[in-house]
């Protein structure tokens, strides 16, 4: 349209690109499949879906990488905090699960649990005085006190500290709980694992960076999709796989 001729765009989302990028650097390492997964700042997946499952119109029935946009998936069930997150977000309704699973949220709902944490009488005076005073809670600061360190500030009991742990803990479990889910349902979706290994490749600051969550996710990859469901899938957490994989589109479409 702007007058170039001879040029073409691959337009790539970067969850694609991360599967991509996976497959890349692992190309001679036996997988049969792969899924893109980025938890994060944000959350989504991405699959390598048959044909069969998307048909349109006047196109061939043939295998292509999908981008689910699964953060906006709103099947699951939300809690009070989910839906008091969601009533003061700027899009209200919308991304839900995102909002239940992604590393920008998880310490605003870590905030919102621990106030009403402070509020029911769970915490003693002083250091519910001190929760009812933060304007924020960071991921990175719920992290840290999931693993039970860095509240010092805030606390000055050990009964404390186990509360405020528990709740940080608990929501990045859930967290990979959800995200387990919807692994799961991909790979119901694709058959992926039956007739040989899947990756599914991660990346985000989540997944990579944070105490809880991946070793969370890793367990349940084993607990349900191996053992479980008895499929060949593996979690393999990389970085930087986005400019790889941006090269592979830009390759694959040479063609």
């Amino acid at each position: 349209r702007r007058g170039y001729p001879g040029k073409r765009a691959v337009i790539l989302n970067d969850t694609a690109a991360v599967q991509l990028g996976g497959m890349a650097k692992h190309l001679h390492e036996g997988y049969a499949g792969s899924f893109g997964q980025v938890s994060g700042t944000g959350t989504n997946t991405c699959c390598t879906a048959p044909g069969e499952k998307i048909l349109k119109l006047g196109a061939a029935a043939h295998d292509m990488i999908v981008n689910l946009e699964s953060g906006m998936y709103d099947g699951l069930k939300q809690g009070a905090f989910d839906r008091e997150l969601d009533r003061a977000s700027h899009n209200p309704g919308q991304k839900r699960f995102e909002k239940m699973t992604a590393g920008v949220y998880l310490g605003e709902l870590c905030h919102l649990a621990l106030r009403q944490a402070a509020a029911d009488g769970l915490l003693s005076p002083a250091c519910a005085e001190k929760i009812l005073a933060l304007k924020q809670v960071p991921s990175c600061d719920a992290d840290r006190w999931a693993c039970g360190k860095g509240m010092e500030e805030l606390t000055e009991s050990e009964a404390d500290r186990t509360v405020i742990s528990e709740i940080a803990g608990f929501l990045f479990e859930r967290s990979a709980q959800m995200m387990c889910a919807n692994l799961t349902a991909m790979a119901e979706l694709t058959d992926a694992g039956l007739d040989g290994k899947t990756a599914i490749f991660a990346e985000g600051s989540l997944v990579q960076k944070n105490h809880i969550y991946r070793p969370a996710l890793t367990g349940l990859v084993e607990e349900h999709l191996q053992k479980r469901l008895g499929r060949q899938i593996e979690l393999v957490v990389e970085e930087d796989t986005t400019l790889p994989g941006a090269a592979a589109a830009a390759l694959l479409n040479l063609r």
